[in-house]
């Protein structure tokens, strides 16, 4: 489980969307921007020291932004993302037409597209846009498989 905030600046504005490590993107209504990443905490409670970090790590790459939404009220989205023990996403076909798509921790916004495009290719049997290895790396039933090379099908 890996705890993550977003925090959001109702009315205010940003120009674009931006990944540099977090992110910032315009939102309805204002602008959202984040996000922590905390292993091992599985609190839903919005925390004001989250939102210092947000605004920090936003303020190291576009200070003016930053110092903008110092001065918002902020409101915050807090989940617990789902992770895998490698850390690794899950996406494919784990039975008879049950297909998955998890473990994505805090790469959603930049994985989910691809790997669902992974995904509809497999169950419609197209050739899938992951070549054959990085398929591999999120096949679900890559544990199963490792499990069996190890000495005493120990994962």
């Amino acid at each position: 489980a890996v705890r993550g905030q977003a925090s959001f600046a109702p009315g205010a504005a940003a120009p674009i969307s931006i990944l540099f490590g977090g992110y910032v993107a315009p939102a309805a209504g204002g602008v959202l921007f984040g996000a922590t990443h905390d292993r091992d905490d599985i609190g839903l409670d919005a925390r004001e020291a989250d939102h210092r970090r947000n605004l920090a790590a936003l303020g190291a790459v576009l200070p003016a932004l930053a110092a903008r939404l110092e001065l918002a009220t902020l409101s915050a989205h807090v989940g617990v993302r789902a992770t895998t023990a490698d850390y690794l996403p899950i996406a494919g076909q784990v039975g008879d037409g049950l297909f998955v798509l998890t473990g994505l921790g805090s790469r959603g916004f930049t994985l989910a597209p691809l790997l669902a495009e992974h995904i509809a290719a497999v169950a419609l049997g197209r050739p899938s846009p992951l070549p054959a290895a990085i398929a591999a790396l999120v096949d679900p039933g890559r544990f199963a498989k490792r499990a069996k090379r190890r000495p005493g099908g120990q994962r």
